[in-house]
């Protein structure tokens, strides 16, 4: 899928999207790092996040990351969500909430070029670069990100 056709898929997806949807979708994404140029721009201090569109029933932004930057531990509350990897190399992490009610990490998942993962409404996540180049991915989120909780992790023993 181009990015023209991607921009028209962002225009007319119904919040109601399957996860399984999403994934087909985010699978035949075919995007040229120049076309999204506008949208690319680092920060020494933390990760950029670049809104490329957003309507009532979903958003696409870019994220750049620089190494060593990673998001917080969160979810997207009501928002489906899923990401891929354009330049670079991410490293996923999914948590579960322990009886503690602190996020314990479960799988650690390394992405890299034309790889995705999507996450379930509520489903705990952290996105990082962990490596020495610089990272790009394309998010999509339906419907827009109404805002994210964030939790505190479980302390290693």
């Amino acid at each position: 899928m181009s990015y023209p056709l991607l921009l028209n898929y962002v225009a007319n997806v119904d919040t109601d999207v399957t996860a399984k949807q999403m994934q087909k979708t985010l699978a035949q994404i075919n995007i040229d790092l120049g076309d999204i140029k506008p949208y690319i721009s680092f920060s020494a201090k933390d990760y950029e996040r670049n809104l490329i569109v957003a309507n009532d029933n979903c958003e696409l932004y870019i994220c750049c990351w620089k190494p060593n930057q990673g998001s917080h531990v969160h979810d997207h509350r009501d928002a489906l969500c899923g990401f891929m990897v354009l330049q670079g190399t991410a490293t996923e992490t999914v948590f579960m909430m322990n009886p503690t009610l602190l996020a314990e990490p479960m799988i650690a998942l390394e992405l890299t070029p034309e790889m995705s993962s999507v996450r379930e409404r509520g489903e705990i996540h952290q996105i990082q670069n962990l490596h020495d180049e610089d990272l790009i991915t394309m998010h999509v989120c339906c419907p827009p990100l109404s805002g994210t909780n964030l939790y505190e992790c479980a302390k290693e023993e």
